[in-house]
């Protein structure tokens, strides 16, 4: 598979499937999977472009178990992966020789920046080139795959198992889109302040006492913070919450209410873990609580 880039005023028709599925089941708002059936013999466009999420087009390996093997017309077999940043108008056409799956990943944009921070990446790196082939590595490879036959098969792991997968998979294409250079070098006083906002997250703690931590002066330690971690002192206490408010939901089985998890998170009240949790995740608490 090779996709072929178009203007958006190109007059070829839309995707055309024969069969479908999606990993909409799960109801994780991080990452959409679908899956396409793309007829052979002829030019396939994908969904345009322009969308306000990430997106990626993988065709699955010719000789995975189970499917008709693929005769790619890309440079290599292994150019069957291709990114798009939001906002970019286009087209991707497919060519092949025969009938095979396609599938297409939409990723949340806050959901792969919260990826690339934990890699130390600075997020902005994922918007500097619109649209590029990926060479799939193993650890992609494998996760694509595992991605799109659980989307498939219609989830039948669960939430948990979908989103794990999903965050390594954000891991992984970080680690191929970025590049080298804009990994953010590791500074070991600022790594004593995120040890501490680690530990108290739940508590306020203000910039001055992190500082001291990192044993740097105000001012230099939120530079310097912001150039090693890619956000604010804060931001990241807040990044820290958000990950605790997600285990105890899941792991809570309802027993507490959303206004409890959010006070044991470190949120004022629970308008304001709903306010944070929608712009990183794409959804309410509420909801992604009733999809447990």
């Amino acid at each position: 598979m090779m996709p072929t880039l178009h203007q958006p005023d190109d007059p070829a028709g839309p995707l055309t499937p024969t069969r479908q599925r999606t990993g909409d089941g799960v109801q994780f708002g991080g990452l959409r999977v679908s899956v396409h059936q793309l007829p052979a013999g002829r030019e396939t466009q994908a969904p345009d472009g322009g969308l306000n999420h990430f997106w990626l087009i993988y065709e699955a390996p010719q000789a995975e178990a189970g499917r008709m093997a693929t005769e790619s017309t890309g440079v290599g077999s292994d150019l069957r992966l291709f990114f798009v940043a939001p906002g970019v108008l286009c087209h991707a056409a497919i060519r092949g020789h025969y009938e095979r799956p396609v599938t297409r990943f939409e990723l949340q944009p806050a959901f792969l920046e919260a990826a690339a921070l934990s890699l130390r990446i600075d997020p902005r790196v994922l918007y500097h080139t619109e649209k590029q082939e990926v060479l799939l590595d193993g650890p992609l490879e494998t996760l694509c795959g595992l991605v799109a036959q659980e989307a498939e098969e219609g989830c039948p792991h669960g939430l948990g198992f979908f989103e794990a997968l999903s965050c390594a998979l954000a891991v992984a294409l970080v680690r191929r889109v970025a590049p080298a250079r804009a990994a953010r070098p590791r500074d070991l006083r600022v790594e004593r302040a995120v040890q501490l906002l680690e530990q108290r997250f739940r508590e306020r703690v203000s910039t001055a006492e992190a500082a001291r931590v990192a044993g740097l002066s105000r001012c230099h330690f939120l530079r310097a913070f912001r150039a090693s971690v890619g956000v604010s002192p804060h931001e990241y206490l807040v990044q820290c919450r958000l990950r605790h408010a997600r285990r105890l939901i899941a792991l809570d089985g309802g027993q507490r209410s959303l206004a409890e998890i959010a006070v044991e998170a470190g949120f004022s009240d629970q308008a304001h873990l709903t306010r944070r949790f929608r712009r990183a995740f794409g959804q309410t608490p509420g909801h992604w609580q009733r999809s447990q």
